[in-house]
């Protein structure tokens, strides 16, 4: 092998390195955003639902007011 196809091997190497390491960092960066929003959507989601009964004595004290 000749030095020139040593170097091209090398560099074919280092890029494929390189679109493992980008395409790891993308997915890694959609889970660290998606995984949280899950988790305080859910969170918002339980909040409201204890809220409920209240909304639904409100509707109750408008049909019939005092």
């Amino acid at each position: 092998m000749s030095n020139i196809e040593n170097i091209s091997l090398s560099a074919e190497k280092h890029l494929n390195l390189a679109k493992k390491t980008i395409l790891r960092s993308v997915a890694l960066g959609i889970i660290l955003a998606i995984v949280p929003a899950i988790i305080a959507s859910r969170y918002i989601r339980s909040k409201f639902k204890q809220d409920r009964p209240m909304a639904d004595k409100i509707r109750s004290y408008e049909q019939y007011p005092l």
